[in-house]
């Protein structure tokens, strides 16, 4: 082969070369943009519970819903959160609660939703007795979260006390003296404000306890 034809095709087979290496390389960094552009969220973060199969959406997703505040402040001012989550559908029995403390509650969440033209909630026996073991429960421990260090999330005492439900949420407070104080904070804070409001909710259970005026509302969509 002449001299200069080799050196022509020389020449090719390293453009050739050059052409794959740089493809190569944007591919590579195709990729490594497209990781770091990927968000994950997994049941650590931010108190995620990971409850298998159930949910309104099959087999999939377990969340907090984004409309409902994550973080708010409770009527007193502590920082606290407004716990949401969402399980299957079940039944459950509808009665007045056993308190006038827990009725009085009940009444003024109705009155407050009444006068955005949502329905009324009804009593859960069931409920109210997640929440007043709960509100309980905070007193004798000397705590106050979402989280019990003896029951678990939310999500955990509901399954425990076999409350069937779509979709679950609840409000807390202490230092309260009165069912008036205590609503009125709560409409107060748009984070519990928006769980009252919640127009897909169906059921509600009110817990209270004397010692340390410790308060629970528990919604559930049936």
């Amino acid at each position: 082969m002449p001299k200069h034809l080799w050196y022509t095709a020389f020449a090719v087979m390293m453009l050739i070369m050059l052409a794959a290496c740089n493809t190569t390389d944007q591919s590579a960094r195709e990729r490594q943009q497209n990781n770091l552009n990927e968000v994950s969220f997994d049941p650590a973060d931010r108190g995620t519970q990971d409850r298998g199969n159930y949910g309104q959406y099959g087999n999939g997703q377990n969340r907090f819903d984004a409309n409902i505040p994550f973080e708010g402040m409770n009527p007193n001012g502590t920082a606290q959160d407004p716990y949401l989550f969402e399980q299957k559908d079940g039944q459950d029995q509808s009665a007045a609660p056993e308190g006038d403390f827990q009725q009085k509650v009940l009444d003024l969440t109705n009155e407050a939703r009444e006068k955005q033209g949502l329905q009324p909630l009804k009593n859960s026996n069931e409920v109210e007795e997640v929440a007043q073991d709960k509100s309980e429960d905070m007193a004798e421990n000397n705590y106050f979260s979402h989280t019990s260090p003896k029951y678990g999330s939310p999500f955990e005492m509901l399954k425990e006390y076999g409350v069937d439900y779509r979709k679950a949420s609840e409000n807390i407070a202490a230092g309260q003296s009165t069912p008036d104080e205590v609503v009125k904070g709560w409409l107060n804070s748009p984070g519990h404000r928006k769980n009252i409001m919640d127009k897909n909710m169906t059921h509600v259970g009110v817990g209270f306890s004397e010692d340390g005026n410790q308060w629970v509302q528990m919604f559930i969509r049936k």
